[in-house]
This record gives C-alpha cells, sequence and structure tokens, in this order.
C-alpha cells in the first residue's frame, strides 16, 4: 500500500509525540520509527521527552529554580507531547 493523500501528514503535524519518535528515530537511533517502537519502552519515550524539554531550554529557564521542580519539567513534558 502506498502511503501519502489519506490524511497522514495532518495527523503527523498535531501529533507532537508521533513527529518526536520520527526525530529519536532519524537523529539519534538512526532507524525507522517502526523499528524504534520496538526497540523504546514508553518509559524511555518519556525520558527522551524529558531530556529533550531539558536540554532545550532557554537561559532564562535554566537560571530560573522552576526548572529543577520536578512538577514544573512534567508539565513541559505534557506540552511537548502535544506538540505545543
Amino acid at each position: 500500500e502506498r502511503y501519502g493523500g489519506d490524511g497522514r501528514s495532518k495527523k503527523l503535524r498535531s501529533d507532537g509525540q508521533r513527529r518526536f519518535l520520527f526525530q529519536l528515530a532519524a537523529n539519534v537511533f538512526h532507524c525507522t520509527v517502526a523499528e524504534l517502537e520496538q526497540k523504546l519502552t514508553h518509559f524511555e519515550f518519556v525520558e527522551w521527552v524529558a531530556h529533550y524539554v531539558l536540554e532545550n531550554e532557554t537561559p532564562e529557564e535554566r537560571k530560573s529554580a522552576r526548572s529543577s521542580d520536578p512538577t514544573y519539567v512534567l508539565s513541559q513534558v505534557q506540552l511537548a507531547l502535544r506538540g505545543g
């Protein structure tokens, strides 16, 4: 079956988790998304998202005490997973 023209690109644009899987597969694991889904547990995936969030904080966010607060980090992970 050929891909495309069936709304997948719209779905991908709105699905932050799926987009992040593509980024991990291409840039970190150097494999396909299907292969990565076989390798990675959900817990590991969430850890990768948290790592991404922390690595991409602005300098102001790093200086803030909030960045060391687990609740704040979790809220940022949830935003990232939603694609926001």
